[in-house]
């Protein structure tokens, strides 16, 4: 089975009333969340290295890289 994450971001503030968003790339967190709300730019997490063991954890957000899992298709189960 291939591995699959999304990216869970903890906001410290709220933003848009909501503390938690889900993305499936970095890139995609600074298209709905801006860097004065993460904290610093999609570059620095990437050098960073976020993984399911090592989360990012800055004064304005966490970020947690977490497994998604899917049932493979023709399984049963249901």
């Amino acid at each position: 089975m291939k591995s699959e994450y999304i990216y869970h971001v903890r906001l410290s503030d709220p933003v848009a009333g909501r503390e938690d968003y889900y993305f499936g790339s970095l890139s995609a967190i600074y298209v709905v969340l801006g860097v004065e709300d993460i904290g610093c730019k999609v570059s620095r997490l990437w050098g960073y290295g976020i993984t399911a063991d090592r989360p990012y954890i800055g004064k304005r957000c966490s970020i947690y890289k977490e497994r998604v899992y899917r049932k493979p298709k023709g399984a049963g189960g249901d």
